[in-house]
Order: structure tokens, then sequence, then C-alpha cells
């Protein structure tokens, strides 16, 4: 009997060994054969996870069983699954032993199991699911053949172009036409440093320090927690992680500060303005952002503690966060402060935290003695958002050439319905009557232009009403001959909308139809409303498009 307890270790050991093994195997892709769209995106990641858990879970089973031992091999499942595909095709990558490998290939829903060589990389991760793309494929509203944008070309205006990016590369497509006319510039880049990511030893803690505390004599009151150029001392930083809150200066330059008093790392974090929003930076320490709400934790944590510490884990991506999506801070944000009569976001698209091209000709910081260099990396603002927008403008012209660029708006645009269109020469009215601004020397403004509510803009936006005003619009019929729409309204608290005619009939495609939105105050408002923005709406409906128009109104 006294070897049984003995044995039962060694076999323990041996389970031990072999799991650790398989926790160190290779990426493997499972394919399970074409997507039909019978099962939700949840039942398929269900199934890959049971997939997998067939194969993880049964070598603890036995032992599970004999000795009534509870081994996570669930959460080892779920641990080893990399990526679920469910647009197009099913089935996902996973890191797997050769063995599991094997048995998966043996099960009658597996078509193929193969190794992933590593080879192919996405340039991105979800933008095409943001923009709609992969719903507009299931949905038939986008091209789904292989050439769909093709002999499209799209002229991007932006500043610190590396043409050398492999992002631009040209691999698996013909030759450029001899009617193609452009310019090519031949840059030299500076000697630097690969750059790596910078992370502290892992499961190490640290001192923790807010910034405001640490500051040398003299830094002013008001910007002592903003870590700015020489303003902490290294004597209370050196070897602590630093606590700094957004603000002046560069967020990158505050890493750079932190770095030249000593500090071990950056936590930098958000003050109300930017609320939750979490900005990444090519730091020149380790370092991590926070939101507003995870900096006051901090802080509350560094005010209560006699000797605050803290590490850095490994960073990861979550996804699914609510609310989202999100405006960003810098961008696109209303109320418009320049034209009141443009609502704001108009158009938007992802251009936060985005992993792009970089120039080698810089470092990522662009700080001095930054000596990095990088072909890649995180970038935020309106350059960010303009490929995304470029390139689902492509498709859009692709599969309606005779459109203009006003026309490519709606979300679900290859088939709208309706669209609002404009022509250059309504926008020369629009900037006379905006800025009195002659933007074109050919096309004089006239003596008394149209308000600059009546650009042809699928939204109303109304500054200072008090009374009532009548604004014009027409619809262009993209749809269907014969095609039928009436109009429903929602209201803006304390006023109301007409919209006249109530109905419109199209006899073809490509015919014009104009209304009129009668908006006036009813009655006596609140002065809480006095200076408020009130939203409603109206909206075109055939019974499969619907319209949907903003209305929104300043109270005077």
């Amino acid at each position: 009997m006294s070897r049984l307890p003995f044995f039962l270790f060694l076999c323990l050991f041996s389970f031990f060994t072999a799991s650790a093994s398989t926790k160190q195997g290779q990426v493997y892709i499972v394919y399970l054969g074409e997507d039909a769209g019978a099962k939700s995106k949840g039942a398929i990641l269900d199934d890959h996870h049971a997939l997998l858990l067939s194969v993880k879970g049964s070598k603890s089973q036995l032992i599970i069983q004999t000795l009534s031992l509870w081994f996570t091999s669930e959460e080892e499942a779920r641990a080893s699954l990399l990526y679920s595909y469910k647009h197009t095709l099913n089935g996902f990558a996973a890191l797997l032993s050769e063995e599991e490998a094997t048995k998966l290939s043996e099960r009658t829903e597996v078509v193929s199991t193969f190794r992933s060589d590593g080879r192919w990389s996405p340039h991105t991760t979800r933008s095409w699911e943001f923009v709609g793309l992969e719903e507009g494929l299931s949905q038939g509203w986008l091209p789904s053949g292989a050439h769909a944008g093709e002999n499209v070309i799209v002229g991007m205006l932006d500043s610190g172009i590396w043409p050398e990016s492999r992002s631009f590369s040209d691999e698996g497509l013909g030759p450029v036409p001899a009617r193609w006319k452009g310019i090519t510039s031949m840059i030299t880049s500076t000697e630097g440093q690969t750059v790596t990511p910078y992370q502290l030893p892992a499961n190490r803690t640290y001192p923790m320090v807010y910034a405001a505390h640490a500051v040398v004599p003299g830094t002013p009151a008001n910007v002592t927690n903003q870590c700015l150029p020489n303003s902490l001392s290294p004597k209370k930083v050196r070897g602590k992680i630093v606590v700094c809150l957004r603000g002046s200066g560069l967020r990158v330059g505050k890493g750079l500060e932190v770095k030249r008093a000593g500090g071990a790392a950056i936590v930098l974090g958000n003050p109300p303005m930017y609320g939750s929003e979490v900005p990444v930076d090519a730091h020149v320490l380790p370092g991590t952002a926070v939101s507003m709400a995870g900096v006051n934790t901090i802080l509350k944590y560094i005010n209560s503690s006699a000797n605050p510490t803290a590490y850095l884990d490994r960073s990861r991506t979550v996804v699914d966060v609510k609310p989202s999506p999100v405006m960003a801070q810098f961008s696109s944000r209303g109320p418009n402060a320049l034209e009141p009569s443009i609502l704001k976001p108009d158009v938007t698209a992802p251009g936060l935290n985005i992993l792009a091209a970089w120039s080698e000709a810089s470092s990522p910081t662009k700080l001095d003695g930054d000596n990095r260099v990088v072909k890649y990396n995180i970038i935020s603002g309106t350059s960010m958002s303009c490929p995304h927008v470029s390139a689902t403008a492509v498709l859009l012209k692709s599969a309606h050439p005779d459109w203009s660029t006003a026309a490519i708006r709606p979300r679900h645009a290859l088939d709208p319905g309706l669209v609002y269109d404009a022509s250059f020469q309504d926008y020369l009215l629009y900037a006379c009557a905006s800025e009195g601004a002659q933007l074109d020397h050919s096309f004089p403004c006239p003596a008394s232009p149209p308000r600059p509510h009546e650009l042809n803009y699928p939204s109303v936006a109304i500054h200072g009403l008090n009374g009532a005003t009548t604004v014009h619009r027409t619809v262009t019929n993209v749809g269907e001959h014969g095609a039928h729409y009436s109009v429903a309204v929602v209201e803006p608290m304390g006023f109301s909308v007409k919209v006249s005619p109530t109905s419109l009939a199209f006899a073809r495609t490509g015919e014009k139809k104009s209304f009129t939105i009668k908006i006036a105050a009813t009655g006596k408002r609140s002065r809480r409303l006095k200076r408020k923005y009130l939203a409603g709406s109206y909206t075109w409906s055939d019974g499969v498009h619907a319209v949907r128009s903003p209305v929104v109104v300043l109270v005077a």
C-alpha cells in the first residue's frame, strides 16, 4: 500500500508535464467549411470551444474521475483559441499540439487542419467590421466579387507618407497603366535602432508616486501633476512608477520627463475633459494609460497608503466595451462651433489608436534623443480616418461610378433608396453664406446667398431658433422605378416639425423631389432649455428603405 501514493504522484507528475508541453503548441488553422449563415456568431464560437474542449479535456478525464480532482481543461481550451472565423468561412486558429491537431482532423465536422506558416497577416483587426463591410457582404449591400473596387483610383492628401512601406506594396496587382502620371521622390533614411516594446520585469512591484508629490520647487501649482519638462525631482521619482495627468505638453514628452528623472515607468491618467478615452503612445519607457475613473482610483489608493506599490501587466485586447462606438475627443465632435448649421459629427470613421505604416526617417515619438526606428506605429487623428473612408468610397464608386461625392454618405450606401445630392456650386453658395468667402474667382457671391442651413444636407441644424423657420431639401431616387415614400416625424421638445408634402412618388430612378421642413417653437419653454440643443428627426420610408435625417435645434 505504501507504493500507491508514490505511483499516483508519478502519474500526476507525468500528466502535468504533458499538459505543460501542450500549452507550448503550434498555431493551427482548423477549417470547418463555408459559413452558410444558419448559425449565429455566438453559436459558432460555442462550437469552436466545444471542439477544442474535446481534445484538450481528454487527457485529464481519467485522473479526474479517479481522484475526484477538477482540472481547468475548459479554461485551457478557451485560452488556446486565438481567433474564430465566423464570416464567409467557418473555422478557427488555435494553439495545438501535433496530437491534438491530428485528433481534430479526424472529426467528421472538420474539413481540414493545417499548421499556420505565419506568412499572411492583416493590416488591421476589426476595421472592416466597424465600417459595415462584414454586414454589407452578408446582406448583399456590397459587391462580393473579387474585382470590387477595380480600376478606381482614390487620392488622399496628407503629409508624412513613407512610400517604401510594405503597406503600399503592389504585390498581386497588374502593371501600372501607361496613362497614369505621377511624381516619384527619393528619400534617405536616418540611422537608428530598431524599437522593441518596453516592459517592466514580470511580477515585480515598484513604488508608485503621484507627480504632484514629486515636483521640484518652483513648478507652477496648476501643472504639478502633468510631468512637464524638468518638473520632476530625481530624488523623489527614481525607480518608481510615476502617475501623470494629461493636459499641457506632449503625452510622449511626459514619459521622457519621467525617464529623465529616473522613473521606472509612467501611468498616464485622463483629466475630466478626456473621460474614458485611452491613448496609445510609443513611450520611451514602460507605460500605460488609464481613464479618468481609473486614475481617480489609483490616486485614492496612493493617498490612502503609506507605501503605495504597483506593477504593469502585459497588454491585452478587450472587445465589446460599452458604450461603443464613442467619438474621440479631438475630432468631429459636436456642436459645430465654426458652422452651427452643419450637424457634427456628419462623417466619421475609426481614427483612434490605429496601427499604421510609419516613416523610418523618424522615431515613433519624434522626440530629440529617441533613435528608435519602426515600420509601424500607433497613430490617432483624421489621417487615420481618411484611409478607412477612402477604402469604403472605392467600393461605392465602383458600384455607382456616376454618383457624386455628396451622394456617397449613408452607411448602407450601395442601396440607400434616397440621397441628398449637392453640386460644386451648392458648396460655393454655402461658403458665400457662411463666411462670405469667394472660393472660386469665376463664381462671384450673390448679394443674397441662400442661408447656410439651406445646403442640401441629410441633416438639419438650426442655430438660435426662437420663432419659426422653413428649410428646403431635395432628394434623388437611386432605388427602383415607381418608388413611393412617406414621412414620419419625431419632434424636438418644445418645437413642431412639419414636412410638406408628406409623401413622395418617384416614377423613375434618378428623379428628384423637393420638400420643405417647417420648424416652429410651441408654447413657453422652460428657462433651463435656453442655449440647449434639442434633437428630433424625420424619416422617409418606402417599406424597404428608411432614410432618417436628424433635426437639431439650439434654443435661443
